[in-house]
């Protein structure tokens, strides 16, 4: 990255996406700051990975899901399940 670059940070804790036919997770940890009431609970987990698997069914590993969202490490993680359809 370049000095002076103009970066712009989006708090996103949860994030989803497919590649190559598999759902990834990647879950921050809240942003300093954050008020409590704010941090997105498993209820937001569970919205985001029904919107992700709503025009594209897929079997999702649950407990990897809650694992990776208590975690928080920032890293996209797949959840679909391999071999599931």
């Amino acid at each position: 990255m370049a000095a002076g670059l103009e970066v712009r940070i989006v708090n996103q804790r949860i994030k989803t996406g497919w590649m190559d036919g598999a759902l990834y997770l990647e879950v921050h940890h809240p942003l300093d700051g954050t008020e409590p009431k704010d941090v997105e609970d498993a209820t937001a987990l569970t919205r985001a990975i029904v919107a992700a698997t709503h025009a594209r069914r897929v079997a999702v590993d649950w407990d990897a899901a809650e694992r990776i969202f208590q975690e928080g490490k920032g890293m996209p993680t797949r959840i679909s399940m391999i071999g599931a359809r």
